[in-house]
Formats: structure tokens, sequence, C-alpha cells
């Protein structure tokens, strides 16, 4: 299941994303600071929304899961490369794929929609606890697997971890994705991890 949100939460994101800038941090200084970490994501959307519109490129989420109950949490594929836009994006959207995830095709207000949900659902985990920060540990099933992970609201190709198992390191309070290089390739697993956690990949 997904954090708690606060409503101020929720409003201070969807302003920042609606009207990105280093102005908006000024209206929640609460979490100015945890919304300044996040405000490059914020601009490259924006800019991946105009350009995909202006190419007449439809946007894409990868759904995922979280919790026993298989709640579906769709969450927007990052265009890789802003300067490759086209080529960049079809490539990520089929290694998803390859993954035997659902990749659809949304509309650019529900894609506003799905990232300000989770982006907001992200910055809440923080404040769970005021407890020290401790590790995140990535299980695999194989020993050597190069573990990959990704922000939770933005599902892009992925950034190395570490080498299971198990693999272990320090990640800002959140929620991610996490996967594999197998053979070259980047396999991801459908399930959103709320960390610091302890994380068993069933792949391949």
């Amino acid at each position: 299941m997904s954090p708690t949100v606060s409503p101020a939460l929720k409003s201070a994101v969807d302003s920042l994303v609606r009207q990105p800038g280093p102005s908006m941090l000024d209206l929640s200084p609460f979490y100015g600071s945890r919304m300044e970490s996040v405000l490059p994501d914020v601009i490259h959307f924006r800019y991946q929304a105009k350009e995909l519109k202006r190419r007449s490129v439809s946007q894409h989420a990868a759904v995922f899961h979280d919790g026993p109950n298989r709640e579906e949490f769709p969450i927007l594929v990052k265009v890789p490369d802003l300067d490759n836009v086209e080529t960049s994006y079809f490539s990520l959207v089929k290694t998803l794929k390859e993954s035997n995830l659902r990749v659809d095709a949304v509309e650019p207000d529900k894609a506003e929609e799905i990232f300000v949900n989770r982006l907001t659902e992200f910055m809440s985990v923080e404040s769970w606890g005021a407890a020290p920060p401790m590790p995140t540990t990535v299980n695999s099933n194989r020993k050597g697997d190069t573990v990959i992970y990704a922000k939770g609201y933005f599902a892009s190709t992925g950034t190395a971890f570490g080498v299971s198992t198990p693999a272990s390191g320090s990640l800002v309070a959140g929620r991610y994705l996490f996967g594999i290089v197998d053979s070259g390739r980047q396999r991801w697993e459908d399930i959103l991890w709320t960390c610091p956690t302890v994380v068993q990949l069933n792949l391949p």
C-alpha cells in the first residue's frame, strides 16, 4: 500500500509540477530541501511532455505493483535522452515490455496526474520517522548479479546499485524500482519498494 500523503504535501508537489522553478520552493519551506532535490526530474518531465506533444508521441506509463494485494501503480516512463527523444524513449519502453511489464499510452493530463501522485508518495516516505537512515539491501536469485534501481516516480534506465547477493547501499528514503542486468540487458521486477528495506528480487 502507498504511504500516507498529507494534503499540504500533495498541494505543494502539484504546484511544483505545474509551475516548475526555484520560486516554487519558497511556497513550502517545510518541504523546500526535499523539493529542491527532485526539481531536476520535475523540469525533465515538463520538457519531455512538451517535446512528446510537439512530436505527436504519446507518453507511456509502466504498471508496477505494491504489496500482497497486487495494487497497481502506474509510473511514468522517463525519456532517457532529451537530445535523442524518440529513439531513446522507444528503446526504454521496449526494455520495460521485455521485462513483462504492462506499458500503457496515457493522455497528457493523465501523465501529469500519475507523475504528481507517484512523486508525492516518494516524498511522503521521509516523514515516516526520524530514525537515522538505514541501508537498503537487495538480494537476487544468483550470486554476482548487477543490481540496478530507478526512482519510483519516473521509470528510467537503471542506475547501478551494487552486486548481489547481497547488494547494499544508502538511498534517500522513498519508493524505488529494482532490477538486474541479465546478459547485457536490463530486466525489471514489477514491484514498487518502499526504502530503506530488504528487497528480494525474483529474477531471472
